[in-house]
């Protein structure tokens, strides 16, 4: 079995190859998991580039999750929320890689892609470059989060809800709340300086 991008094609244009399935139960198996793939690349792909892999090492770990729900569907084991599985799975491959490159290194950074953001050209200049300044203000604060607190807020917008969170990271709901608001309060607190 194997997962591959199409040459010259982003993240959002993926399709699944699997080679080998001919019996029936698992014909319809390879056809959930390609539909499983359609539909949850981008949100596993994006997870991992909100949360500080580079494009290639991102699809890599995707692909890697993606090829792990294959195997453990095919064992049988039944998966409630793939979207979350996925996530989890990602976030441990890249964990273990990033623990076999460097024990004493950080593990990942997490970088926010607030490049994107583009100022509205029909604005004025004084008012584009109030939103210049506010966007470079958002760009500071986010820099500013601990790295937990940013991974937290990227799953809370890719919306997962605190208990997966939690799940994710093995600790009490109530840790990833706290971390999540404290994290608003400083993005606040840092925006309006």
């Amino acid at each position: 079995m194997t997962f591959r991008l199409q040459p010259d094609e982003g993240p959002s244009e993926v399709s699944l190859e699997i080679q080998g399935v001919r019996t029936p139960a698992r014909m319809e198996l390879a056809q959930r998991v390609e539909q499983l793939y359609q539909d949850l690349y981008d949100a596993v792909y994006r997870y991992l580039m909100l949360t500080g892999s580079n494009p290639v090492d991102a699809n890599e770990y995707t692909q890697e999750a993606f090829l792990r729900l294959f195997k453990s569907l095919k064992a049988g084991q039944n998966i409630e929320k793939p979207r979350n599985w996925l996530i989890s799975v990602a976030h441990n491959a890249r964990l273990h890689e990033a623990r076999k490159e460097s024990r004493n290194a950080r593990l990942f950074e997490t970088q926010f892609d607030l490049t994107d953001l583009q100022i509205d050209p029909s604005l004025s200049p004084e008012a584009a470059l109030l939103e210049q300044q506010r966007l470079d203000r958002v760009r500071s604060a986010m820099s500013r989060l601990t790295q937990r607190q940013s991974e937290y807020l990227n799953l809370r917008a890719e919306g997962l809800k605190l208990r997966e969170i939690a799940d994710l990271y093995g600790v009490a709901v109530q840790a990833v709340a706290d971390a999540c608001a404290r994290a608003i309060e400083r993005l606040g607190k840092l925006t309006h300086e």
